[in-house]
């Protein structure tokens, strides 16, 4: 489990004896995002001369659904045969390399490369248990549309939403919408508050549902709605996301 995430079940019960048939880890699969988002050319790792020195044979593809490390239910007695840590290292050391044909992708270190790897082996544990972004200031059309066609996104969430213009991800501005939005945190069984905009750095939040904003907003207003992430409470609720991290810790 990451740091910045909230329990909400008891893991014993829920995972303890999970049937991960045969693969080496449980992952949370989010198909809102795909692989394609992360890598520059997919297929340079096809050549001959990469994959000699990989331990495993890649099976992503650049359409392949995306899993977030922060939550992974891992049996070490398949992860250690397969060799997917050396995987990972052989990856990351291509990465920071440019005689092997590094950089291999845009952002990040350690969640591309366990990306590449973990494809085609693991089970789905259902996204309820890494219910991740919390923490973003934005949120990809992409994302709403795979949510939309899931049925999980209520018509209501829309009217929380601005085109991006103060707090967004590296070139997103103008185009990804803000704030974030997740929809499936009212099924959460464990919250990844992974993004920038911890709640931690922010003070203390109320659980009281929020109030869609005016269609016309000062840039003042615009740029602190961009900070705080929404977490849904109901179909015509939501509620910050920091608030259901601050429930959790004891009084000052």
């Amino acid at each position: 489990l990451d740091t910045d995430v909230v329990v909400k079940t008891d893991l014993a019960v829920e995972l303890a004896t999970r049937d991960l048939e045969g693969k080496a880890a449980g992952v949370a699969e989010d198909c809102s995002q795909k692989m394609l988002k992360y890598f520059n050319d997919m297929e340079a790792m096809k050549e001959d001369e990469f994959k000699r020195d990989l331990p495993l044979k890649l099976k992503a593809k650049g359409r392949s659904c995306v899993v977030n490390r922060g939550v992974v239910l891992v049996d070490t007695k398949r992860w250690a045969e397969a060799n997917i840590t050396g995987a990972i290292e052989t990856l990351v050391k291509a990465h920071l390399s440019q005689k092997i044909g590094g950089p291999l992708w845009r952002a990040g270190v350690s969640q591309p490369p366990f990306l590449l790897t973990i494809v085609g082996r693991y089970v789905n544990l259902g996204a309820e248990f890494n219910v991740r972004g919390l923490g973003r200031g934005d949120i990809a059309l992409e994302e709403v549309d795979y949510y939309k066609k899931k049925k999980v996104w209520s018509p209501y969430y829309d009217k929380f939403l601005r085109n991006c213009t103060y707090d967004c991800c590296p070139g997103c501005y103008g185009w990804a919408l803000s704030p974030h939005i997740a929809p499936m945190a009212r099924h959460a069984k464990i919250l990844h508050f992974n993004g920038k905009l911890k709640p931690s750095g922010a003070s203390q939040r109320s659980l009281a549902s929020m109030q869609p904003p005016p269609l016309i907003m000062d840039k003042k207003e615009q740029a602190a709605r961009e900070k705080r992430p929404l977490c849904s409470c109901g179909q015509t609720c939501v509620q910050e996301c920091a608030a259901l991290w601050w429930q959790y810790l004891p009084p000052e």
